[in-house]
């Protein structure tokens, strides 16, 4: 194979590595990848979920704020709005709990979701009900709260999805970008092997030809096994 001809196919895979670069810096900006809007408004979400007994009154409250995410993605799901960002106990419980509004010691919307009042549930962080199971354990805990999703609310969660997609693709088009320079330099390290082999062997006239191709097959193992590692 002649040096010209190697080079003319080294000049062609580096055209080919640019368009292919072009494209993926491209990708961000594509309004194909936008996510799909729903086909019809979502129904907000507003419901009474309790948590499971605790022996500390944290505990309690952490896993019905547990709860109230399953919920919260359960409803995600189930009115198909396609969110790849998903939120997570943290933001639940910043942004998408509501008091439940205490009365008598009873939560007073507690019957129109479906859960039975309690007498001895009383107002904290959201509503909460201790109780002696076994005289020696101590008193145990329950946590009740309201999740709500509203219209804003869904907005607001809209924004994060946004957000989480564009991170995405950045993320997506560094590592295909990554992945292009590591395929460029294993193909200068190649094209660059074997034209160095050719050169050296035409030079030494056939001398050493095998001492010259386990030196040109070394050099692009080495650099395709650097290449793995980073």
């Amino acid at each position: 194979m002649r040096p010209a001809l190697l080079s003319r196919l080294l000049l062609l895979g580096l055209a080919l590595v640019g368009l292919q670069t072009l494209s993926v810096a491209a990708y961000g900006k594509n309004p194909r990848h936008t996510p799909p809007a729903p086909a019809e408004a979502p129904r907000p979400l507003v419901k009474v979920v309790a948590g499971s007994w605790q022996q500390k009154l944290d505990d309690a409250k952490d896993s019905a704020v547990d709860a109230g995410l399953g919920e919260v993605l359960y409803w995600l799901k189930q009115e198909k709005t396609g969110f790849e960002w998903e939120p997570d106990q943290d933001y639940v419980r910043k942004h998408l709990l509501k008091d439940l509004d205490v009365k008598d010691g009873a939560p007073r919307d507690a019957k129109a979701n479906g859960i039975e009042a309690e007498q001895d549930w009383v107002n904290g962080l959201k509503a909460v009900k201790e109780k002696k199971f076994f005289p020696d354990l101590g008193p145990m805990y329950r946590v009740r709260l309201q999740v709500e999703v509203t219209p804003d609310k869904l907005k607001a969660m809209a924004e994060q999805d946004r957000k989480y997609r564009a991170e995405q693709r950045k993320i997506l088009v560094h590592e295909r970008q990554l992945g292009l320079g590591k395929f460029l330099l294993g193909a200068l390290a190649f094209f660059g092997a074997v034209a160095g082999f050719f050169r050296l062997n035409q030079v030494t006239k056939g001398s050493y030809t095998a001492w010259l191709g386990v030196g040109a097959a070394g050099v692009v193992a080495a650099v395709a096994a650097a290449l793995l590692l980073f």
